[in-house]
């Protein structure tokens, strides 16, 4: 019977050792997992703005080779409200984005693979 209980004592201490070590673990997996999800925002913030720039250097190139001055007319908004004061269209705006970069991308690796066949 003594046996037994002390038995029952060693494995309940043993579990509380091997408790934190298990918690640390999980924790780590999650905050690597979020690190890693951050990167992937990260990678594609970058990519948005080297987008965006791109296309600003593109409209200067092609206004200063018509020599046109004048800026195109705004998008009236719908309604009294303006366009990005909807969160439906913010997240349709930035689903078009996501898209046309996994297209680009597609587009980019096809090139290569054909590059690679020759």
């Amino acid at each position: 019977m003594f046996k037994k209980i002390e038995l029952l004592c060693l494995a309940i201490m043993l579990g509380i050792a091997l408790l934190p070590k298990q918690t640390l673990a999980q924790e780590s997996s999650y905050l690597e997992s979020r690190i890693s999800r951050l990167e992937s925002e990260t990678y594609q913030l970058r990519s948005q703005i080297n987008q965006l720039q791109s296309q600003v250097l593109g409209l200067n190139q092609s206004t200063q080779r018509t020599g046109s001055t004048k800026p195109a007319p705004p998008i009236a908004p719908r309604g009294n409200r303006p366009a990005s004061a909807d969160p439906m269209f913010d997240r349709l705006a930035t689903l078009v984005i996501e898209l046309k970069q996994r297209i680009n991308k597609l587009e980019a690796q096809v090139t290569e693979l054909q590059k690679q066949r020759r």
